[in-house]
């Protein structure tokens, strides 16, 4: 069983790698961004990324994973899905709207369809499979 001290540096040793890949085309951007890692009890989910500051392309997130979960690739899958959305957001491609409308790549999605449905999940969850064969590597 991993302590809440060994989850956090798995976590931030994974977070650089997860950059570098996701803001390969936007080195200075990747810079700019502010990811506060808090590990919480959370109840409906394993993992959310939480916008601090508004505005078309925000830089400051807390990306909260769920303290329950106790495996490397429970872990590491998580924090990459987050970081895509962190991604997603810092880059202008997900932006909230007025609740409970979303945008994401130009279209706007009501936030209330199916978690699975919602075109920024799905990419993230194709992503997070990358990012972790990419951390298994380092």
């Amino acid at each position: 069983m991993l302590s809440t001290q060994q989850k956090r540096k798995l976590a931030l040793q994974a977070l650089p790698i997860f950059t570098d890949y996701l803001f390969k085309k936007n080195k200075k951007l990747s810079r700019l961004i502010f990811v506060k890692l808090k590990f919480v009890k959370l109840s409906d989910a394993w993992g959310i990324c939480d916008v601090h500051d508004v505005g078309i392309k925000p830089r400051e997130f807390t990306v909260y994973i769920h303290s329950g979960l106790d495996n490397e690739k429970d872990i590491i899958t998580t924090v990459a899905h987050e970081m895509v959305h962190v991604w997603q957001y810092a880059t202008g491609k997900l932006r909230d709207y007025e609740a409970p409308v979303h945008r994401y790549e130009n279209y706007l999605y009501d936030a209330n369809m199916s978690y699975r449905d919602m075109p920024w999940e799905i990419e993230a969850r194709r992503l997070e499979k990358t990012l972790y064969r990419l951390w298994q590597k380092q």
